[in-house]
């Protein structure tokens, strides 16, 4: 029969042989943890690249829409600039 002093000495040595074989699972699961954290980092950089893209999308739409209408309100301004500049020369021409 062992003693006390025995059985405390073949547990501890149970335990040590416990830890050693758990080191390298242990590094394993931080490694994975690592790995995982990466993929959701890479996840969530995906969908920003994403959501900024749609609205550099809209931007640039917002902008060819108010340049286009810029541009139509021109012409138009240039339009009614031209007929009454027009207008004022066929009266003034009538007039003589």
């Amino acid at each position: 029969m062992m003693n006390f002093a025995e059985r405390m000495d073949a547990m501890h040595q149970q335990v040590a042989a416990q830890i050693e074989a758990l080191e390298p699972l242990a590094e394993a699961f931080g490694q994975e943890a690592e790995r995982m954290a990466r993929s959701a980092q890479v996840s969530r950089l995906g969908r920003l690249r994403e959501e900024v893209g749609c609205e550099v999308a809209s931007q640039i739409r917002s902008e060819s829409a108010a340049r286009s209408g810029f541009s139509q309100g021109k012409l138009l301004a240039g339009g009614i600039s031209f007929g009454l500049g027009s207008l004022a020369a066929a009266l003034m021409g009538s007039a003589e």
